[in-house]
């Protein structure tokens, strides 16, 4: 199994930060957990991550749906687009919304999904290449947190879904033979960029990752719908994230960044957080593409 490192992207230190304090090898004791990677080279960026299925009629709840950091380093101004994806999560026809349960986060599950210079250093990077760089990566929570889990929500939900919203780093792709260049982010969704776009940096992605866990607390499925590219280097970034995403550019997501591609051209994040909801459910008549 690769080993987790901050890698030669310093900039992305902080999102990989909140990872590195969860990472394990194969579980030996109680509060040791395992971790699994899966490399992914299109959309739908979903996979399972446990033998066991979810029954097509079980009973599915869903929480509020946070920011992906334990700390706010780049992302306050995502609140505002945090407080719109929670109110319409709240009224959607496919699962309920619960109140969160109150357990530490020692132990927790843990994923994540991005290029994988994300997570790994340069060096590795070049040792386990394949034909895709993008990962999806579960942490399944410790024995001791399953516990808690399973005595705080009994009776609650037999199967849950966790949301976050957060940035991550997406990987170019040539379009064409002509050179032309895009950026898969979501299902069915890709944005064009502009043709001297260096194939070398990941870009800057807004996206929600979803988990649908088991009444044991563990990940069965897992993925991410991106919906917002900001089309700039890292590197101008690397002093602060928090000035990455802008008040402007939230305001435009929130308000005016369409889905120009389907009709009626829908906002992205809303179509996101429907696609979201239907590919940790396996249903694939609510996805919209």
């Amino acid at each position: 199994m690769k080993k987790y490192s901050s890698g030669s992207y310093v900039s992305l230190v902080l999102i990989a930060a909140f990872l590195l304090s969860f990472i394990g090898c194969a579980s030996i004791t109680r509060n040791m957990q395992s971790t699994t990677q899966k490399n992914i080279d299109e959309t739908p960026y979903f996979r399972n991550f446990n033998k066991k299925t979810m029954p097509s009629k079980a009973d599915v709840k869903m929480f509020p749906a946070t920011l992906d950091q334990k700390k706010d380093w780049f992302a306050p101004s995502l609140k505002p687009l945090l407080k719109e994806i929670n109110q319409l999560l709240d009224t959607n026809e496919w699962v309920m919304m619960i109140d969160p349960v109150e357990i530490p986060h020692k132990g927790e599950p843990v994923f994540a999904f991005g290029d994988e210079s994300v997570f790994f250093s340069k060096d590795e990077t070049e040792k386990n290449k394949s034909n895709s760089s993008m990962v999806l990566i579960v942490t399944q929570p410790s024995k001791v947190w399953q516990e808690k889990w399973q005595a705080a929500i009994d009776g609650k939900a037999d199967y849950t879904i966790m949301v976050s919203l957060g940035i991550s780093a997406y990987r170019i792709n040539m379009k064409n033979w002509k050179g032309s260049k895009e950026i898969q982010i979501g299902t069915g969704y890709g944005v064009d960029l502009p043709w001297l776009t260096s194939m070398d940096d990941p870009i800057p992605v807004v996206q929600l990752t979803g988990t649908l866990l088991d009444k044991n607390g563990k990940i069965i499925r897992a993925g991410a719908e991106g919906f917002f590219v900001k089309k700039t280097s890292f590197f101008k970034s690397i002093i602060g994230w928090q000035n990455l995403i802008t008040k402007e550019d939230v305001d435009k997501i929130i308000n005016e960044h369409q889905r120009k591609d389907l009709a009626d051209n829908p906002l992205a994040w809303k179509v996101a957080v429907q696609n979201l909801i239907a590919n940790l459910l396996n249903r694939g008549d609510l996805i919209v593409n």
